[in-house]
């Protein structure tokens, strides 16, 4: 794996991270918008269906925040290594580096942070990437999230 690879899979983690928000945040819509089985039964093959299908919803609610919470450890296992990695380094570029990655900051934003044009940056960006030395191990996304039972929600690269 090479170091933007390495890198990347921050953006990818986070990306996952956001779209499982925003499946949680339909469900619970979902789960909000349609009443409760009301006092009145409701059968499908002999069962009282109303209830069956509000208990699946809430069950399918938990599952996503259940998953949504196994990424975010994962994120911030990865996320502190990285950390390590560019505090080791304390070079500007990995300054950089950090910003990008770990605070979100787009190039223009790094640029006025450090006084330097988009090109500046993204040219100091690609020294601090080719300059990272990773861990003999390095954290690996698909191996993170295929231990966890998450991989579904990986974002692909």
């Amino acid at each position: 794996m090479d170091n933007k690879t390495y890198l990347d899979q921050l953006d990818r983690i986070k990306k996952s991270i956001w779209l499982l928000d925003l499946k949680i945040e339909r469900k619970e819509q979902a789960l909000h918008s349609i009443s409760s089985p009301g006092l009145e039964p409701h059968y499908s093959n002999g069962a009282p269906s109303g209830d069956a299908a509000h208990a699946k919803r809430i069950i399918e609610l938990e599952t996503l925040r259940a998953n949504r919470k196994t990424i975010m450890e994962i994120y911030q296992h990865f996320e502190q290594e990285v950390e390590t990695i560019l505090d080791n380094q304390n070079t500007e570029c990995s300054e950089i580096l950090a910003d990008r990655y770990l605070k979100n900051m787009t190039l223009r934003e790094i640029g006025y942070h450090f006084g330097y044009g988009k090109t500046t940056i993204s040219r100091k960006m690609m020294q601090g990437i080719d300059s990272l030395v990773l861990p003999k191990q390095p954290f690996i996304a698909e191996n993170a999230f295929k231990a966890s039972g998450v991989q579904e929600f990986l974002v692909a690269a």
